[in-house]
């Protein structure tokens, strides 16, 4: 099954932040699905490796995934974090990119999300 959403972020967000944002919206989206062994695919290196790399000054949204993604498992259910790498015509990738670079034109639903203060 294949899902997708976009939405636009504020200009000064970061790529990691926009990943961020997207893998919460993910997880929110396989809470409620009806499936127990789910994939998150990113093409960004360094949201995959802040999973196994957690502490406690981490982001916010960092720590709200990490809060989802327990749920998750304490419902049985099975998510696993997938880097692929960008840009290597890889066909569900490039319909994400598609998708990103929509939601960059639509200044009608810019998402309001708190930036990290390094942004």
């Amino acid at each position: 099954m294949q899902y997708s959403e976009s939405c636009a972020l504020p200009n000064e967000a970061s790529v990691f932040t926009a990943e961020a944002t997207a893998t919460t919206k993910a997880i929110k989206t396989i809470l409620g699905m009806d499936r127990d062994n789910c994939a998150i695919f990113s093409d960004t290196q360094s949201m995959v490796k802040s999973f196994q790399h957690f502490n406690c000054s981490s982001s916010s949204l960092m720590r709200e995934m990490l809060l989802l993604d327990c749920s998750l498992r304490q419902r049985g259910k099975t998510l696993r974090y997938i880097w692929i790498k960008g840009h290597a015509n890889i066909g569900f990738n490039k319909e994400v990119d598609r998708l990103a670079k929509a939601a960059c034109n639509n200044n009608d639903s810019v998402e309001n999300i708190l930036l990290p203060h390094s942004e």
